[in-house]
């Protein structure tokens, strides 16, 4: 190939990246446009810098080493001219349209998969929820008995503890008097 005919491959490819930068500054307009914060909008301008600096350099470096030329600029800035004068005052209401229209469709299905995973999800919380009242209601009432069975216990054990103490002095009493008389003669 010779140097003239490289050259104007260089300028074509050259304005190539200045119509697809074009392209890119369009899409983040478009993001721009949702009424971002200030710290998203100077992320957004750091992102696209690098993305566009970043690709640029990727592509001169495959197409001409890297040379940078005054021609290579001359075709970038042309390539953004052309876009950015003729090509995106008709693109840019398509590309808001269509991005509105994917926004609206990630939201449709969104709520489509939120709905779905309640419907699923909703019985078995609720008879989650209806298992730990039951045992929990349970436990608690087996807790009160238990508490109650123990406090009547101890009266009884008590009372019982008590009344075999009497009879034991009464057996006792009883004992003494069938006892065999010492003998006090020898």
């Amino acid at each position: 190939m010779s140097r003239a005919t490289l050259q104007i491959v260089q300028f074509l490819a050259s304005m190539g990246i200045g119509f697809a930068l074009a392209v890119l500054y369009d899409f983040y307009r478009v993001w721009l446009k949702k009424g971002r914060s200030r710290l998203a909008t100077a992320l957004g301008d750091a992102v696209f810098t690098c993305l566009a600096l970043g690709s640029t350099f990727v592509v001169l470096l495959w197409l001409n080493k890297a040379e940078v030329r005054f021609y290579i600029l001359l075709a970038i800035g042309l390539g953004l001219l052309v876009y950015l004068k003729w090509c995106s005052p008709y693109l840019l209401p398509f590309w808001q349209r269509f991005f509105s229209a994917i926004g609206s469709m990630l939201r449709f299905l969104f709520k489509i998969t939120t709905t779905v995973l309640i419907i699923i999800f909703k019985p078995i919380i609720l008879i989650s929820g209806l298992f730990y009242r039951i045992f929990y209601l349970g436990f608690k009432g087996l807790h009160k008995t238990g508490q109650k069975f123990k406090k009547s216990s101890g009266f009884a054990a008590k009372k019982a503890a008590a009344g075999s103490k009497k009879l034991k002095n009464k057996v006792k009493k009883a004992a003494g008097r069938f006892k065999k008389p010492k003998n006090h003669n020898s």
